[in-house]
């Protein structure tokens, strides 16, 4: 097997609770604030949707990605911080990577540090984590050219590793 691949997923515990319900919070404000805008016009419209990009940043995003205009999934994202907010992951026994973003690496999110990221992660993949720098924000990680890229070099790199053992992992499988 040639591992698993982690896009820098959050760390979750009975400490990050209190994180993702914060953030669940600010998602289900954003989404009120959403609907409340596609009825209004002027300045009011103008208001609310300065009001939208002010939390932009507590969503980890770019103000010019929230608008009146855009739609974003913002009760997805509720439900889904909410959901973290209660996950425990396992351990695996297979290897993995884990990618991590400048968010984490320079602390300009809300993550733990990195050093008690990696150990997390190590923790619960003990047949060997190997960590890649993916550049750029978290919420950029599969967006740009150089994300791509280097997702793609490390799934092709895994290719090439595990291709001396392939032909006896397909002998295993059934057809």
């Amino acid at each position: 097997m040639a591992g698993l691949f982690l896009l820098e997923p959050a760390v979750t515990g009975d400490d990050q609770q209190d994180r993702f319900q914060r953030h669940a919070e600010v998602y289900r404000r954003v989404n009120a604030l959403w609907h409340r805008g596609q009825d209004q016009q002027g300045a009011e419209r103008v208001c609310t949707e300065q009001e939208l990009r002010r939390l932009a940043p507590e969503m980890n995003l770019d103000e010019d990605m929230v608008t009146l205009d855009e739609w974003l999934p913002f009760a997805v994202l509720e439900a889904e911080v909410r959901s973290l907010a209660a996950y425990r992951p396992g351990r695996s026994v297979a290897p993995a990577t884990l990618f991590v973003s400048d968010t984490v690496r320079d602390g300009s999110g809300d993550e733990v540090p990195e050093a008690r990221y990696i150990a997390h992660w190590r923790g619960l993949y003990p047949a060997g984590l190997a960590q890649r720098a993916m550049p750029g924000r978290h919420m950029e990680m599969v967006r740009g050219d150089e994300q791509l890229d280097a997702l793609v070099s490390a799934l092709c790199e895994a290719i090439s590793v595990s291709a001396g053992t392939g032909d006896r992992e397909r002998e295993l499988l059934p057809a």
